[in-house]
């Protein structure tokens, strides 16, 4: 599968419902991970590390990130791709908070854009960010897979019979 029929099936999947932010992004990145990969990616999160390291408490965004690329960088959600040094501090800042939010209590404004990208297993994610999404994102990308690609496999020609 190259990265365009991926980007292809996102834009699918995203019509029947695919959504992957406020709390839904860790089952959607398993989903990603297995679908989309073949459960070859790394599942990451970014995460403002205060809150976790004090709180266990996941605030970020997960998403999947390839291996074996070497030094390409990429991270992948229910959107699509953050792409090279750009794309990773874009996905990193989905970690930073707002220092003058009263749900967090910082000691600093450091402590609010303290984000790092972590790595998690599928086991992490669930005990983290519970799914309580109301559609099965396994679901909704091998039904939108299914499709893509179908429509890319040439037509085998029929013989006429003699």
């Amino acid at each position: 599968m190259t990265d365009d029929d991926r980007i292809e099936i996102l834009g699918e999947a995203q019509r029947h419902g695919l959504y992957g932010f406020h709390g839904e992004c860790g089952e959607v990145a398993i989903a990603l991970n297995d679908v989309l990969f073949c459960g070859e990616a790394e599942i990451v999160g970014a995460v403002n590390m205060p809150l976790y390291k004090r709180e266990d408490r996941f605030v970020g965004h997960v998403g999947v990130r390839p291996v074996g690329f070497g030094d390409d960088i990429r991270v992948w959600d229910a959107e699509g791709v953050y792409e090279g040094e750009e794309g990773y501090d874009e996905f990193l800042a989905k970690g930073m908070l707002d220092p003058e939010d009263s749900d967090y209590s910082f000691e600093s404004e450091q402590e609010a854009f303290d984000s790092e990208i972590i790595s998690l297993t599928p086991e992490r994610v669930r005990e983290l960010l519970p799914w309580c999404g109301k559609y099965n994102p396994h679901k909704v990308l091998k039904d939108a897979a299914k499709k893509v690609l179908a429509e890319k496999k040439p037509k085998k020609k029929r013989r006429a019979r003699r």
